[in-house]
């Protein structure tokens, strides 16, 4: 099956030159032409959207966001070159946006894939790399073999088009949460005048232990009862106040610890104390 690849921003090349590097038959185009210049003589490099659509099986489009991709798509003769062929929607966005993305793209005759990247370019084709796809499942089948080699942990999580986009939601939540929480631990260890290894040492112990904390989590959920051997949450809670405290007795950000409490406090407000930290999910879905 022959690919064409949409968008050469650094997600786009890094799709792009994976393709290439697994042996693929590629495609690549992108609006500002000079950002082909590398693809040259390894993979077809096309003169235009149109071409790049009429000469590939599937698209893989790597833009910014949906509104962009519905922007191209108006491009003269695109959306004709588009009926036969396979789309394969990248960038984030809602999952509303995903559902109405793949109606105009069914509706021109063309297979439609919602997409979601993992990982950043650096780790694009690595092997514990993730991408998420849903739409038609026979669709998926189809493209399968191109797609793993982007991400070798890729996978199909459903016919909704706008399943991918819920399983990028929680990518990032997971992403930015941590980054927050990499944040607040260097403001702690630089106000008691800690080097910042202190941190960084340790971050491949904390992986161990959040992982450890999260399977833990799923068992709970899974059997619907949140009472555990490990922590109850009034135990959590009093650590917590601990980081609000002393952030404000240090003078740096107080914006997470108090978040927070005021979450787990709600998680006491109903009676979950004596249960661990996983009842906490509670307030997230219940608020």
């Amino acid at each position: 099956m022959s690919i064409a690849i949409i968008g050469l921003g650094n997600m786009g090349s890094a799709v792009a030159e994976t393709a290439v590097k697994s042996g693929q038959d590629v495609t690549v185009w992108n609006r500002t032409s000079a950002k082909a210049d590398a693809f040259a003589g390894r993979a077809k490099v096309a003169a235009s959207l149109t071409e790049a659509i009429a000469g590939a099986d599937m698209q893989v489009w790597v833009l910014s966001d949906y509104d962009t991709t519905l922007a191209a798509l108006e491009t003269d003769g695109a959306k004709q070159a588009l009926s036969g062929k396979t789309m394969v929607q990248l960038c984030s966005g809602t999952p509303e946006e995903a559902r109405s993305l793949s109606a105009t793209v069914t509706g021109l005759g063309a297979d439609y894939l919602d997409g979601k990247i993992f990982t950043y370019p650096a780790r694009v084709g690595a092997e514990m790399t993730r991408f998420a796809y849903s739409g038609n499942e026979a669709v998926y089948k189809r493209c399968e073999p191109q797609l793993l080699a982007l991400g070798a942990r890729s996978g199909w999580l459903g016919a909704d088009a706008g399943f991918a986009a819920a399983a990028d939601l929680a990518w990032l939540s997971y992403l930015y949460g941590s980054m927050v929480g990499l944040f607040q631990a260097l403001a702690f260890t630089r106000a008691e005048g800690l080097a910042d290894d202190a941190v960084f040492g340790s971050i491949p112990s904390w992986l161990v232990e959040i992982d450890a904390e999260a399977n833990c989590s799923k068992e709970l959920i899974d059997r619907g009862d949140f009472h555990g051997s490990q922590a109850e949450l009034d135990v959590h809670f009093a650590a917590m106040q601990h980081l609000l405290e002393t952030a404000r007795g240090n003078g740096i950000s107080e914006a997470f610890p108090a978040m927070i409490v005021d979450v787990f406090g709600k998680a006491l407000e109903r009676g979950y104390g004596k249960q661990e930290i996983t009842a906490g999910l509670d307030i997230f879905c219940k608020p």
